[in-house]
């Protein structure tokens, strides 16, 4: 007869759900009218209905000169990993379609070498059809010098092409600023010195820097360098 757990049915044709990620058996007993029972046991039946996990190491990165290795993996619990999918975006907004990169592992290296500032984005599918997705970032990176310019303002006697002639004493003024795509400079650094009567002497500067976007500019006004050998 039936027990505990058993769902009792009248029709003589039903359907019925299996539910729940796992591997499951059905058992089926039908009896008439005088207690006549015959039962039949139908399976197994695999149910997968969880996605695959996807995980990043690292998860992110501040800025640095040199290529970034992360070590991206999918873990499937149950059936079978399919698919993984990856990107590398300047953003956070979903990736839909045209991905990079494709594989079937489940461990995977994604190397980020070019100067910016990176996202991971992944996809990952079982052979039952669940999907996972995520991201993560941000990663920096920045190859890329820092550019400086000169300007000369005022105070020299005389110049000829990038030569500008003062006696001892005199005062030039130039004006310096140093640009970065990325990060930015630390600091500017400034050297003159009298190559004639003395190579020796010279001026240095530390820049004051602040930042607007993702541009710093160093900028250290009209810096006056006195060249005196006395």
């Amino acid at each position: 007869g039936s027990g505990a757990g058993w769902t009792i049915e009248y029709n003589t044709n039903f359907t019925f759900e299996i539910t729940g990620t796992g591997t499951w058996y059905v058992y089926v007993e039908s009896c008439d009218n005088v207690g006549n029972v015959s039962d039949k046991q139908v399976g197994p039946f695999y149910v997968d209905m969880d996605a695959p996990l996807l995980y990043a190491d690292p998860i992110s990165r501040d800025w640095g000169n040199t290529d970034i290795s992360i070590n991206l993996t999918a873990v499937e619990g149950f059936s079978s990993l399919k698919e993984v999918r990856y990107s590398l975006t300047k953003g956070i907004d979903r990736v839909y379609s045209d991905w990079q990169f494709a594989s079937n592992a489940s461990q995977n290296i994604v190397t980020i070498a070019d100067s910016g500032v990176w996202y991971l984005h992944a996809k990952a599918e079982d052979a039952a059809g669940n999907i996972t997705y995520s991201y993560w970032g941000p990663y920096r990176i920045d190859k890329e010098r820092p550019s400086v310019s000169v300007g000369y303002i005022g105070g020299a006697r005389y110049i000829s092409g990038n030569n500008h002639y003062i006696r001892q004493g005199d005062t030039v003024t130039y004006w310096v600023q140093g640009t970065d795509n990325f990060v930015g400079p630390v600091g500017v650094y400034i050297l003159a010195w009298d190559g004639i009567t003395n190579p020796y002497r010279h001026f240095y500067y530390w820049g004051e820097s602040y930042q607007s976007n993702y541009h710093t500019y160093i900028s250290i006004g009209e810096p006056t360098v006195v060249i005196n050998d006395s």
